[in-house]
């Protein structure tokens, strides 16, 4: 089994790892599910935009980032 580290961001960073053999679009959308990022009381990081896939490793391989790799490898389009 392999072992994926999804880095998600909205003006914050979490850091989710997901075991699976299904590959790196269900690894990011099993990260999505887990998105625990939250806003402080009283603050507008709710409307800071949407969470965003910043990098995705695989068993501590760097294999996507976002500003260098399709996001269509992430995502059915």
């Amino acid at each position: 089994m392999a072992k994926y580290t999804v880095v998600l961001t909205k003006m914050m960073s979490q850091v989710i790892e997901v075991d699976t053999d299904d590959g790196i679009k269900v690894a990011v959308a099993e990260a999505m599910d887990q998105e625990s990022i939250s806003p402080g009381a009283g603050d507008g990081y709710d409307a800071a935009g949407e969470t965003e896939v910043q990098c995705v490793d695989v068993d501590g391989v760097t294999v996507w980032e976002r500003d260098s790799c399709d996001d269509r490898l992430l995502f059915e389009r």
